[in-house]
């Protein structure tokens, strides 16, 4: 799949799990799919995850329904709608005040921002729902975002790109916020050469072996490194830039 396949991919999966696909958008979403099975199993999880909310929502408009006058005197459904109401004070008490650290870590970035995405999207569909009633559902927009994804406040990430055969390393300082890190290498095609396992997204640094070495040496030159620091939620809270790398024997 090409790079501007991978963008459409991107964009349209982010509008399917806000449900603003038209059903011309969707064949396309799948169409691409189909092309990559990674891709295929991402477009699986998040229609099961929305299957799951539009379950819950039904449950939830027969639970809201207006009760029979015959039930609402009854002691057994009053001490239900009581028991229901404290676990629900509960619940949402649990989660307000939850510690930081009860996130799990062990989920793969790339799964754990289809989470914050699905996330995301109950409350836009919430959102949507009495912003867009009786008014139509909104298309999707065709217009590129902005990169700086979580403002206007990304930082400018600071290092030297020499990298010592040697000592094949690249260091960088620490952005404000960033919780983990994506390093890519890509020739002067734009053409990604390699990228950094997920294992060290933490580290803020990188040391390249003997095969990536000679990968860089035999790359259309100007090759290019690109940094992006990203916060909790996945948006990039830091970035380098393209930089050019500099190979020094």
């Amino acid at each position: 799949m090409s790079a501007p396949e991978d963008r459409e991919f991107e964009m349209l999966l982010a509008a399917h799990g806000n449900r603003e696909l038209t059903e011309k958008e969707e064949r396309r979403l799948r169409e691409l799919a189909e092309k990559d099975a990674a891709k295929a199993a991402e477009v699986g999880e998040l229609d099961d995850v929305l299957a799951a909310f539009a379950a819950e929502r039904a449950l939830m408009q027969s639970v809201a329904a207006p009760a029979d006058p015959g039930e609402e005197a009854d002691e057994a459904y009053q001490r239900m709608q009581r028991s229901a109401a404290s676990a629900a004070e509960k619940l949402r008490s649990d989660t307000l005040h939850a510690k930081p650290t009860a996130r799990v870590l062990d989920v793969p970035r790339r799964r754990r921002h289809l989470l914050w995405i699905v996330a995301a999207a109950a409350v836009v569909i919430a959102v949507l729902t009495f912003a867009f009633q009786g008014s139509g559902r909104p298309g999707l927009s065709t217009n590129v975002p902005d990169d700086k994804l979580a403002g206007s406040d990304v930082a400018k990430i600071r290092m030297s790109t020499e990298l010592r055969v040697a000592d094949p390393v690249f260091r960088w300082e620490a952005s404000d916020g960033a919780r983990t890190y994506d390093v890519v290498i890509e020739d002067a095609d734009g053409t990604e050469l390699f990228a950094r396992p997920d294992e060290l997204a933490r580290s803020r640094e990188w040391r390249l072996t003997e095969r990536e070495v000679e990968t860089l040496r035999a790359a259309k030159a100007p090759v290019i490194l690109r940094i992006v620091g990203l916060d909790g939620a996945a948006l990039a809270v830091g970035t380098t830039g393209d930089l050019v790398v500099t190979l020094i024997e």
